[in-house]
């Protein structure tokens, strides 16, 4: 009996974590396409070696901006020399947590 209160109870949490883990995701904006992984595992078939050939394949699939989560990690990838342009220079100041240091940059 305490086998099955104890499978029962690791289910339980499962269940849990993916139901809020659903949850946080759909009250968000739309995220990038990318491919589709396992549930609660995400995708796994990311080699180790040489992963950027396989980013490739998945580039000319969904486009130039991928998303995926693997293990409870989230990935965006970027693919064009256009997209890290735009996401890392033109909206560093929006994406950054750093506060303007006008004192010593700017004077």
């Amino acid at each position: 009996m305490t086998q099955l209160s104890t499978l029962a109870g690791a289910f339980l949490a499962l269940a849990t974590l993916w139901f809020l883990n659903r949850r946080r995701r759909s009250s968000s904006l739309p995220l990038p396409p990318g491919p589709k992984g396992l549930p609660l595992i995400g995708v796994v078939d990311i080699p180790i070696k040489a992963p950027w050939l396989v980013y490739e394949e998945w580039t000319k699939k969904y486009g130039d901006m991928i998303y995926l989560e693997s293990f409870g990690s989230s990935m965006l990838i970027l693919n064009s020399a256009r997209r890290v342009k735009d996401l890392l220079d033109r909206r560093s100041a929006k994406y950054s947590s750093r506060p303007r240091m006008v004192m010593i940059r700017e004077v």
